[in-house]
């Protein structure tokens, strides 16, 4: 990336100081691939990156000390923001990848003669990274959002673009001959932009605001038939919404208990702090005798007196409950007395001081 910059500033040394601060530049597309550039008769690893202003700058990786250095190796200029950039093998138009097999095989000498599919927004060109010259084709009615190099079906490799019109076209390798044009009006127009396509020739695109489509490049030109298959099973009903009595409610039943809990999630598990306080508990109410087995009652009592108990407790708090309702009925009541009382008051005030100052 230094070696772009210097040679960025030597380009334009001689330039006016208004093109100096013209807009700015930054990658939009990156791609690695092993290949022979032009001049060299040797393989390297190489990394293609394309720019918004339509620069393809081409580095070498070389192996260095503690891993690897990327020297420049050369830079071409394009019209319009480039939008992919699909390293191919010249003889078959398969990609040029750098994988872990292709890299692994530079040691012994092996070589890749590849070449480089560039596409940008307006043109498409085939050429010799990283200087070199090739074939070229231009769009003049329509921008190219997304493009790839894909296979057809084991026949041979073409170059699928989508494009701002809503159509998608394929083009020949290395001919760049145009192969058909198909519209895609089930696209959102607006995002055409955001549309990806794969090596397989599988186009993806945006139909609205939250909703994607899958479309093969390949494929026979038919609709898909409705698939018959539900994620619901409409046969099933709904279950039963929970509900709970009255005297559920008063005397406080619950459902599922501590202990039965234990048992559903894990029954072998150790005791928990609460088993083991309450199995002390127990034990000391046992050595304690009489006053003990008192305190310890209401732990021993049977269904019908816990459900006694229970109803009583709920009672009684429903009863009190209601005094402090009744309570501030009354002091309301009685402040609204007070000031019915109040204003009487002062309307005979009012009154007799009128009669006052009229006679005397």
């Amino acid at each position: 990336m230094t070696e772009f910059a210097k040679h960025e500033k030597r380009s334009s040394f001689l330039k006016s100081s208004h093109s100096a601060t013209g807009p700015k530049e930054w990658p939009v597309a990156i791609e690695f691939g092993v290949m022979t550039l032009e001049g060299d008769n040797y393989s390297s690893i190489c990394c293609f990156m394309g720019t918004n202003l339509g620069r393809v700058a081409t580095f070498k990786l070389l192996p260095a000390n503690s891993g690897y250095t990327a020297q420049l190796a050369g830079l071409q200029q394009f019209d319009g923001k480039v939008v992919a950039l699909c390293p191919i093998v010249a003889e078959t138009g398969k990609p040029a990848l750098a994988t872990g097999a292709v890299v692994a095989g530079l040691r012994s000498g092996q070589q890749v003669n590849g070449m480089l599919v560039a596409v940008t927004q307006t043109e498409i060109r085939i050429f010799k990274p990283a200087t070199g010259k090739g074939a070229s084709k231009s769009f003049d009615d329509a921008l190219c959002d997304a493009a790839n190099v894909t296979e057809y079906e084991l026949r041979g490799m073409a170059m699928v673009g989508v494009f701002g019109d809503r159509t998608t076209r394929a083009y020949t390798i290395p001919g760049l001959k145009e192969i058909n044009i198909v519209q895609l009006p089930m696209l959102d127009a607006s995002r055409t932009i955001g549309a990806a396509v794969t090596k397989t020739g599988d186009v993806f695109g945006w139909t609205g605001p939250s909703e994607l489509t899958k479309l093969s490049v390949w494929g026979a030109g038919q609709p898909l038939p409705r698939s018959a298959d539900v994620m619901i099973n409409p046969q099933l009903t709904a279950p039963v919404r929970p509900t709970i009595s009255n005297i559920q409610w008063l005397s406080g039943t619950q459902y599922v208990s501590p202990t039965d809990l234990d048992l559903l999630i894990a029954p072998d598990r150790p005791p928990s702090k609460r088993m083991m306080a309450a199995a002390a508990a127990e034990q000391r109410a046992a050595r304690g005798g009489g006053a003990a087995t008192g305190g310890a009652g209401p732990s021993n009592e049977g269904w019908g007196d816990y459900l006694t108990r229970q109803l009583n407790e709920r009672t009684e708090k429903l009863n009190i409950m209601g005094d402090s309702m009744d309570n501030l009925q009354n002091q309301s009541q009685g402040w609204a007395d007070d000031v019915g009382k109040f204003v009487n008051k002062q309307k005979r005030n009012m009154v007799t001081g009128a009669l006052k100052s009229k006679f005397f």
